[in-house]
């Protein structure tokens, strides 16, 4: 990934890609959901391709724990006995 800010991605790729087309994006901790808005074909033979972002999910470490904590753990329901 070449950057990213809040709804949009840089990324330098070895073919191009068309634009509308949707993408996933797993970096370290990070997941992005968008589509392809831009692709060109810079001087390297790469293709610099614009994504714009509709989703992201960050602190993943983190939620893989919270749900391996839950699948772990028992669930407790009460019931509400109001009449």
């Amino acid at each position: 990934m070449q950057n990213i800010c809040g709804r949009g991605a840089r990324l330098l790729v070895r073919s191009p890609l068309p634009v509308g087309l949707p993408v996933r994006i797993d970096a370290e901790d990070l997941l992005l959901l968008g589509d392809v808005c831009y692709c060109q074909q810079e001087e390297t033979q790469l293709f610099s391709v614009g994504v714009a972002v509709a989703h992201s999910i960050s602190n993943l470490r983190e939620l893989a724990a919270l749900a391996r904590a839950l699948r772990d753990e028992p669930v407790e329901v009460t019931a509400n006995e109001s009449s």
